[in-house]
Order: structure tokens, then sequence, then C-alpha cells
């Protein structure tokens, strides 16, 4: 899948591997996303990722269509 990466400081678009569906995690295609203040604090380094987020992917701001639901969903 495509990423917005943080490097040396900025954004990057790349590549990270496709998530899977976890437990009560769902998989979202994402159609459009934003970068907070928090994001660009982040990539300074001034700022740490949310906890089991990885450390060089920012954006927690998203709106999308669910692709693959939780296996506990009903």
């Amino acid at each position: 899948m495509r990423a917005v990466k943080i490097r040396d400081g900025g954004f990057e678009l790349g590549e990270a591997p496709d998530p899977a569906a976890d437990g009560d995690q769902v998989v979202v295609r994402i159609r459009a996303a934003g970068l907070n203040a928090a994001d660009l604090q982040q990539a300074r380094g001034t700022y740490p990722a949310p906890p089991g987020w990885p450390d060089d992917i920012p954006g927690l701001e998203i709106a999308g269509v669910v692709e693959q639901p939780a296996r506990t969903a009903s």
C-alpha cells in the first residue's frame, strides 16, 4: 500500500506492507487523510507516535471505506 512516511524531519510518499484485520480491528481503504500539529511534531522528533502505531507513519485523521471487517464483527 502507499503511505506517507516520516523521513529526515519531513514527509514523503512511500510503500508499506498491506495491513490485515486482527481480532476486533478493521482494514480501511483511506480516501482522504490529513496531517495535524501532532504529526508535524512527530516528524521533528518532539512528539511520540501513539502506542502500537509505527514511528514512521503519521496521520490518524482519515476518511474511508471498511475493506475488511473484524473477525469478531457480527
